[in-house]
Order: C-alpha cells, then structure tokens, then sequence
C-alpha cells in the first residue's frame, strides 16, 4: 500500500505498440487514399465525357473541312 501513494510519473503507461496492428493500420490508410482518389477520377471522366465526345465530333468535322478533293 505504500507503493501506492509513492510519487510516479505523470500521465498513462506507455502503451507497447504492436507492429503488425501498425502494419495493417498503415495499409488501410493507403488503401482508403487509393480508393479516394479513385473514386475522384471516376467523378471527373464522368463530368468530363460530354465534352470528350464534343471535341471528337469537332475534330471529325475539321478533318473533312481541311481534305482536298
């Protein structure tokens, strides 16, 4: 019981950190970042296919402009 009342250092015990938890938790942030972006690139070929389509209709229009015949 004296112990118990004997000056320590403040705060929690240090907690031993397990690799393979630290491992796995770094893997699943890089994944869910993989994923983000992803899904970002997805949104934006979405958003950007309209336009894709209207500049290849463009460029066919001009082709037969410019050729002689």
């Amino acid at each position: 019981m004296a112990l118990a009342l004997e000056n320590r250092p403040v705060g929690r015990t240090p907690v031993v950190v397990d690799e393979e938890k630290e491992t796995l938790r770094e893997r699943v942030q890089e994944l869910e970042k993989k994923l983000y972006q992803a899904e970002k690139m997805i949104e934006v070929k979405e958003i950007l296919a309209p336009y894709g389509e209207f500049r290849d209709k463009g460029a066919k229009k001009n082709r037969s402009i410019g050729k002689r015949q």
